[in-house]
């Protein structure tokens, strides 16, 4: 999979530097998939959301964390949307503010 957006995951674990090593290990394993459906992703994130037909949550850090993307199964792509605490919506990081 492509991961589009994935500068914003610099700019995050700079202010979050406990989620560097998590987020570097997301993308390693991403990237090296080639999802053709849900089912696949549960296979590697079997604690993924699906929040719609395109959009799927994975969290983080024991579910401390979240990261929210979008998913092109054709062009093999996932767009990172965003990121933030899990349980306090109020901290949903905006992409276009990091």
């Amino acid at each position: 999979m492509r991961v589009i957006n994935i500068s914003c995951l610099h700019k995050f674990w700079q202010r979050h530097p406990e989620t560097e090593e998590c987020l570097k290990t997301w993308v390693c394993t991403v990237v090296c998939q080639s999802w053709n459906d849900t089912n696949d992703i549960l296979k590697v994130f079997p604690r993924a959301k699906l929040i719609n037909q395109t959009r799927i949550r994975f969290p983080f850090l024991k579910g401390k964390y979240y990261l929210k993307a979008d998913l092109h199964y054709q062009t093999k792509t996932l767009t990172i949307k965003d990121l933030g605490l899990l349980k306090a919506p109020d901290s949903i990081i905006n992409l276009n503010q990091l």
